[in-house]
């Protein structure tokens, strides 16, 4: 997808995400990042679409589910782990 720069007129191409706080924003919004090949101009663009609230909400969920189990699986093993095992074993 080739997009016009607002600063300079030129060509600007889409520009990779950077970092995580990027990527969400990205699949929440209605933005697309994009780079100028003239003046390096990095931003971004609407790409011209409304938002999926739906799509946006579950990816939500999906995320917090998914945060939520990873804790839930990580404090047992942990707990697991540390708990003392018993010296004799019982009969």
């Amino acid at each position: 997808m080739i997009m016009i720069c607002p600063l300079c007129g030129a060509e600007a191409r889409r520009s990779h995400s950077r970092g995580i706080s990027e990527k969400i924003f990205k699949l929440t919004s209605g933005y697309r990042a994009f780079r100028c090949k003239d003046c390096s101009w990095r931003g971004w663009i609407s790409k011209g679409k409304k938002v999926d609230r739906r799509r946006t909400l579950r990816t939500y969920v999906y995320f917090v589910v998914i945060l939520i189990l990873t804790t839930i699986i990580a404090l047992y093993y942990a707990n697991r782990v540390s708990a003392p095992q018993p010296f004799f074993p019982a009969q």
